[in-house]
């Protein structure tokens, strides 16, 4: 019969642990940022958190690399999950302390937070699992993430069901507080990268931390590396239009009740999307380059036909022309007629996160640097939500939003179509060690250090 400790250091094991604790922490916050205004009937303080969380995150994001490969992944994540926790409380005190700056401050924390889990999570999903399996893994982690979207729209539904409220209980925030408080414990069940062992038996391919200045000479080649740059007006539109989504067309349009029905079909849509591109991205059958124009397909045909109903709804609403009608109930007909759009975006939302860290995953097959990457991923996506979430908070009207997220979404898909012709047309990721890499290994020559791999 297995150890506990043989059992834990499986790649498997870790890969679930850690999905996990995402579900339980960034899943949450997540969660009550997708239902808008952080739950509130209209909290400009939950807007300038989210400004807030994403402009640390993004500054924090690409040194986040370096900081998991300095301390493991146990104590960045266990460290990083406290902030989810701070958050919801932040939001459950509101009420009662009317302190907008706790909510910010809370927020602001959160985004590094946010790096913090994120970036393991891209190590993980890339690296504890053999090449065939990667589109497999990215897409658990979406699907153990999505989850939390589920039960948090049941939450938010059934807990304020009888009740025609446009801000959720404080019953609601004290179970999103105890499930953080819950991911903050199982981060001490994660173990260090060089005891995690494969299905095989092998160990995580990883090089020794040499040191911050060539850490950060990486992470310089990382963010700034020809096909970073080249994927970057897609990590940035990736996450561009979500403030509007969440405020602009769930919060601004709908009842609590329906926000928490929306956010449950959102997420479910999610957990479908995370399915179907594990299917096409794990296609070894095709080249890797061909399981990437199928996706960008996908996308691009999802994101056509919901964004040009999304901005009719939007154009066409007396709402956003200074007639208030009442906020939509689910037990309207008109409710069902807009819930496709958002439930589209939740598709979407999923598929546009999975092929990115699935592009990621293909500049190297080396952990450490697919953290330095990852970081710089991040940081390049906090980009895209801290200046929309600064746009809302001003107070910019739903229209242009709509329109400028629009926009946005097709230079992305540009970006993302451009990305995706650059992979190799073969079935195999790695012909040749990435460029940073290479440059990894040159510097360890100059400095006549052991780079710590073969």
């Amino acid at each position: 019969m297995p150890s506990l400790h043989g059992s834990l250091v499986n790649s498997h094991t870790q890969i679930l642990l850690l999905s996990v604790i995402i579900f339980l922490t960034f899943g949450m916050y997540i969660s009550i940022t997708n239902i808008g205004n952080g739950g509130q009937e209209s909290l400009q303080a939950a807007s300038y958190g989210n400004l807030a969380q994403n402009l640390t995150c993004m500054l924090s994001g690409p040194f986040m690399g370096g900081l998991v490969n300095y301390f493991g992944p146990r104590w960045t994540v266990l460290i990083s999950a406290v902030p989810f926790a701070l958050y919801t409380a932040s939001l459950l005190a509101y009420p009662y302390i009317q302190s907008g700056v706790f909510i910010i401050v809370a927020g602001a924390l959160l985004g590094v937070g946010s790096a913090g889990v994120w970036t393991p999570q891209g190590i993980f999903a890339n690296n504890y699992v053999g090449m065939r399996a990667k589109g497999a893994a990215i897409s658990f982690f979406f699907i153990i993430n999505a989850l939390s979207g589920v039960l948090a729209g049941a939450l938010v539904l059934g807990m304020n069901f009888k009740a025609e409220a446009t801000a959720i209980s404080t019953a609601t925030y004290a179970a999103f507080l105890g499930l953080g408080v819950t991911g903050i414990a199982l981060s001490l069940g994660l173990v260090d990268i060089t005891k995690v062992r494969l299905p095989d038996g092998s160990v995580v391919r990883v090089d020794k931390f040499v040191g911050w200045r060539t850490e950060l000479r990486d992470l310089l080649h990382a963010t700034v590396a020809p096909r970073m740059l080249v994927m970057a007006p897609f990590l940035v539109a990736s996450q561009w239009y979500s403030p509007y989504q969440f405020n602009g067309y769930n919060a601004y349009f709908f009842n609590v009740r329906s926000r928490g029905a929306n956010l449950l079909f959102y997420r479910l849509a999610s957990i479908a999307s995370a399915f179907v591109c594990s299917w096409l991205l794990d296609r070894t059958v095709w080249t890797v380059r061909r399981r990437g124009l199928v996706v960008w397909l996908l996308i691009t045909v999802l994101f056509v036909g919901s964004w040009a109903g999304g901005l009719y709804v939007q154009f066409t609403d007396p709402s956003t022309a200074g007639q208030r009608p009442p906020h939509i109930d689910i037990a309207t007909g008109r409710y069902w007629a807009l819930w496709p759009i958002f439930t589209i975006w939740g598709f979407i939302d999923i598929a546009n996160n999975a092929i990115i860290l699935w592009l990621i995953g293909c500049l190297s097959p080396q952990a450490n640097t697919v953290a330095l990457y990852t970081g710089a991923m991040i940081a390049w996506q906090s980009l895209g939500q801290a200046v929309p979430w600064a746009i809302d908070a001003s107070g910019v009207n739903y229209r242009v939003q709509c329109a400028i997220s629009a926009v946005l979404g097709v230079v992305g898909l540009g970006s993302l179509l451009v990305a995706s012709i650059q992979l190799p047309d073969r079935t195999e990721y790695f012909g040749q060690e990435s460029r940073l890499a290479i440059d990894r290994l040159e510097l360890f020559k100059r400095l006549n250090v052991d780079p710590g791999f073969d």
